[in-house]
C-alpha cells in the first residue's frame, strides 16, 4: 500500500505522462486533494465515501463557485485515475454533481431565525411532518455530518441519556454527541411514528417512494430541506446547519477541545477555525467584555 504522499506522487506522474497536459493544472488538482487530506484528518485519501466527498465539496463551493469547480474536477480526476489503477474497487466521485451557482447562495450558518422559519412550515396534518421536524431539530443540536445522520441506526440512540453514538465516522474515531430536550422529544415522536411505516431495516430515517418503505437517500435528504427551505423563504443545505452548530457551541462558551469532541474533529485540526470564520470579530469582542469589565480599561 502507497502511503499519501507516494499516491499523490504517481498521480502526478500519470497526468503528465498519459494526459499530456499542462503541469499547472495537475498541481491545482493536488491542491485541492491535499486540501480534500487535511479534510479527513487521520482518515485515508481511498478509504473516503461518497456521502464525505459530498460534503467536501459543498465546503469548498460554499468558498465560491469557482473553487467548487476546481474541487470538484480534482476529485473526479483524481478517483477516476485510482479506480483505473484497481487501488479503490468503487469511484467514489462517480456520481458526485458538480457545483451550480445559485442566484441565493446558501448561507454558511443557520440561524435560529431561519429554524424557527424552517419548522413553521409544518403543519399538524403535514404527514411527513414528524419525521422532517426530527431530521431538522437533530441536525440543529448536532452538527452531525449528512453522511453520519443517514447511517443511523435505531441501537445508536440512547433516549434515556438523551444522546446519540456515531460509530462511524471520517475519522474512524466513534463519538457521542448530546441531544437538546426539542431535538429529543422531536426525535421520539418520530419513532413513534416510524413504526406504524413498518420499516423493514433498522435505519432510523426512512421515506416513501411511491408508496414502498426505503431508507432515506442524500437525494432524498437534500430534497427535502430543499422543499422546506423554499416553503420558509430561507436559504440553508445540510452542511449549513453543521456550522450553524460550531458558531453556537463556541458562542455560548464550549471550550475548543469540547467543540473539536462533538463535532468529530481530530485535536488541534483546522476546521473548527474555517466553520467559526464567519463569528470573527463578534466572539473576540464578547470574550473582550468578559474578561475586562472589571479592568480599569474597561
Amino acid at each position: 500500500m502507497h502511503s499519501e504522499p507516494q499516491l499523490l506522487q504517481l498521480y502526478r506522474r500519470w497526468w503528465i505522462v498519459n494526459r499530456r497536459q499542462a503541469p499547472d493544472t495537475v498541481d491545482h488538482y493536488l491542491r485541492e486533494i491535499s486540501g480534500l487530506q487535511r479534510h479527513l484528518d487521520d482518515a485515508p485519501l481511498l478509504g473516503v465515501d461518497r456521502l464525505t466527498l459530498e460534503d467536501w465539496l459543498n465546503s469548498r463551493t460554499e468558498c465560491s463557485c469557482h473553487i467548487g469547480r476546481w474541487a470538484y474536477r480534482a476529485v473526479r480526476s483524481f478517483y477516476g485515475w485510482a479506480t483505473e489503477q484497481e487501488l479503490v474497487d468503487t469511484n467514489p466521485a462517480e456520481r458526485l454533481k458538480g457545483p451550480r451557482e445559485e442566484k441565493n447562495p446558501s448561507p454558511s450558518t443557520v440561524t435560529n431565525d431561519s429554524l424557527d422559519s424552517l419548522l413553521a412550515t409544518i403543519t399538524p396534518d403535514d404527514s411527513l411532518g414528524e419525521r422532517d421536524r426530527a431530521i431538522i431539530d437533530v441536525l440543529w443540536a448536532t452538527g452531525m455530518r449528512r453522511g453520519e445522520l443517514l447511517r443511523m441506526e435505531l441501537h445508536h440512540i440512547d433516549l434515556e441519556a438523551g444522546t446519540i453514538i456515531i460509530p462511524i465516522t471520517k475519522t474512524r474515531t466513534p463519538r457521542i454527541v448530546p441531544l437538546t430536550p426539542e431535538a429529543l422529544n422531536s426525535l421520539v415522536a418520530w419513532l413513534q411514528r416510524r413504526i406504524s411505516w413498518n420499516a423493514t431495516d433498522d435505519l432510523v430515517w426512512q421515506a416513501k417512494v411511491h408508496g414502498e418503505i426505503r431508507p432515506m437517500t442524500a437525494n432524498a435528504l437534500r430534497l427535502m430541506l430543499e422543499r422546506r427551505r423554499n416553503r420558509a423563504g430561507v436559504s440553508i443545505s445540510a452542511h449549513s446547519f453543521r456550522r450553524g452548530a460550531t458558531v453556537r457551541l463556541l458562542r455560548n462558551g464550549v471550550s475548543g477541545p469540547s467543540v473539536e469532541r462533538i463535532m468529530g474533529w481530530s485535536v488541534g485540526s483546522p476546521m473548527m477555525a474555517n466553520y467559526s470564520r464567519s463569528l470573527g470579530q463578534e466572539l473576540a469582542l464578547e470574550e473582550y467584555r468578559q474578561k475586562m469589565m472589571g479592568d480599569r480599561g474597561a
